[in-house]
């Protein structure tokens, strides 16, 4: 029974997301479900408007066509995905995916793993398994990776032979210790996490076990950094101990940010948005930049201003306005809810310890973006 369908989305710029669905029986559309009652939400479009709904900036429609679905941008572009489903069409796996500006990728499944993975220029990403977890993954170039796990600490060797231990508890890093090829410890990287999993403090030692970087959090009530205190090799010219305070209004906007060395950074945004208007750097209340943004009634930047202020005095203007640079419109093409993420154990686990190399290998298949 579908009861909640997202229909709108307000982003941080005021821009708005619209999502339109169909209904249609069955959970994967090339799975035989005639005699199933289930009935299914599937995205048809997603569009992005101005604040007023007057202008639309892009938009992504997708069609179902037996074992394929197609997602096409307002800029034309295409990205086609071949997929697949278990027999019960209760898990959808994607077998290519082809795109405007690359030839084909190929995903081969063993079960509900990812063994390979074909690039478009036909180089291969191979992972092999030990249970539900990856025990190895071989690169391009004869790069591999080899991971073990006993209980709360992963071994990962790397393509160098070099070596790195990943000790956690809790669903959390607690250490990871280094190694070089001789197996002796090189780097220790130690991490302690707030009960809400926020990272609290970050410690880096040398081989000697002595301190190279201490870096220590605070969050306010709502989970936003409030204090940041850096001790180590920063920069030549910045004190061993770096200071950073932050404050932010009642919808969590930064506002300002407060150095140990005297320098302050004030921001101000446009009304209910995340975009800048204005950003002051100040020391010894003096203004050293002031950079101002201009945006026009569908909040697209068409101005930005940069001004030294030949070090002049301060001088604040009161209003309701925004400050943080406006990033590129960057809209993703994605395909319907958990149906078609591929369910490849331990993923997350895996992650965990440190092999960030396999995750865009893998985020691959589950999301593209259009520019």
């Amino acid at each position: 029974m579908i009861e909640f369908v997202l229909e709108r989305e307000t982003d941080r710029n005021g821009h708005i997301k619209h999502y339109d669905w169909k209904i249609k029986k069955g959970l994967i559309p090339d799975a035989d479900l005639s005699w199933s009652r289930e009935r299914s939400l599937f995205l048809t479009r997603i569009y992005i408007t101005s604040p007023s709904g007057e202008t639309t900036f892009s938009s992504v429609e997708y069609t179902y066509k037996g074992k394929k679905i197609c997602a096409k941008s307002s800029n034309k572009k295409k990205l086609e995905y071949e997929t697949s489903a278990d027999k019960y069409g209760n898990i959808g796996y994607i077998n290519h995916i082809t795109s405007s500006d690359h030839p084909r990728s190929t995903y081969r499944w063993k079960g509900e793993k990812l063994i390979k993975y074909i690039l478009p220029d036909e180089r291969k990403i191979l992972l092999s398994y030990e249970g539900n977890k990856v025990a190895k993954l071989e690169l391009p170039e004869g790069l591999t990776y080899t991971f073990e796990y006993y209980g709360k600490w992963t071994n990962v060797t790397h393509p160098d032979r070099s070596k790195s231990i990943y000790y956690h508890s809790h669903h959390r890093l607690d250490k990871i210790v280094h190694f070089d090829k001789e197996h002796f410890p090189v780097r220790i990287e130690n991490f302690e996490w707030t009960e809400e999993g926020k990272l609290a403090r970050k410690e880096i030692l040398d081989r000697e076990n002595s301190p190279q970087l201490i870096v220590e959090y605070e969050y306010d009530k709502n989970l936003n950094l409030i204090r940041q205190e850096t001790t180590g090799a920063i920069c030549t010219e910045a004190p061993s101990t770096l200071i950073t305070e932050y404050e932010y209004d009642s919808i969590h906007r930064l506002i300002k940010e407060k150095q140990s060395t005297g320098l302050e950074i004030h921001y101000q945004y446009l009304k209910d948005t995340h975009l800048p208007t204005e950003r002051l750097e100040i020391k010894n209340e003096i203004v050293l930049k002031r950079m101002t943004y201009i945006y026009d009634d569908d909040h697209l930047l068409i101005s930005e201003e940069i001004d030294d202020c030949g070090n002049s005095p301060i001088h604040f203007t009161t209003r309701d306005h925004c400050i943080t640079r406006t990033d590129q419109l960057k809209y993703f093409l994605f395909i319907q809810g958990e149906i078609w993420r591929t369910k490849l154990q331990d993923k997350s686990d895996l992650l965990t310890h440190g092999s960030a190399i396999i995750q865009n290998s893998i985020n691959a298949w589950t999301s593209s973006t259009v520019c």
